[in-house]
């Protein structure tokens, strides 16, 4: 196995759950029917890439507020919890975040998933409902949604 499929494997032996790679060098989580999280390692297999739609924006001032909010959380994050992006292909907000492989243990990929996550679904949520996210500057994660180490 290359190291991208073993930290797959060792990620989801922490999680619990049998994680395999794609033969596009890829891993889909699926956390809730809202929240999906890929994990690529990209095209220099230097780096894996986690990503997220967090919701559609629809053009508005609601979506003015959205992305100003996620400029000024890009900078205030003293925890790296991934960037808050728009994607022009899919009208929507995304989380993503890269890693360098070569330093990226399982363990390290497992608790900046956990952080990742719970980052994503406070965005995730609050677009659903049609708000603007509370977002604190510096978040505790308490795990997958309650699983622990």
């Amino acid at each position: 196995m290359i190291p991208f499929e073993d930290l797959i494997r060792e990620l989801g032996e922490k999680i619990g759950t049998p994680l395999h790679v794609d033969p596009h060098q890829s891993c889909l989580l699926e956390f809730s029917p809202f929240l999906h999280v890929q994990i690529d390692l990209d095209s220099s297999a230097d780096k894996i890439l986690l990503g997220t739609q967090l919701g559609n924006l629809l053009p508005g001032p609601y979506r003015e507020n959205i992305l100003r909010l996620g400029m000024i959380v890009n900078g205030m994050m003293k925890i790296h919890q991934g960037i808050v992006a728009y994607s022009e292909k899919n009208d929507s907000l995304v989380l993503f975040a890269y890693l360098p492989i070569a330093t990226t243990t399982a363990d390290i990929l497992f608790d900046f998933l956990a952080e990742f996550l719970e980052h994503a679904h406070i965005w995730e949520e609050a677009l659903r409902r049609g708000e603007i996210p509370k977002i604190e500057e510096e978040t505790k994660s308490s795990g997958f949604f309650g699983l622990k180490k």
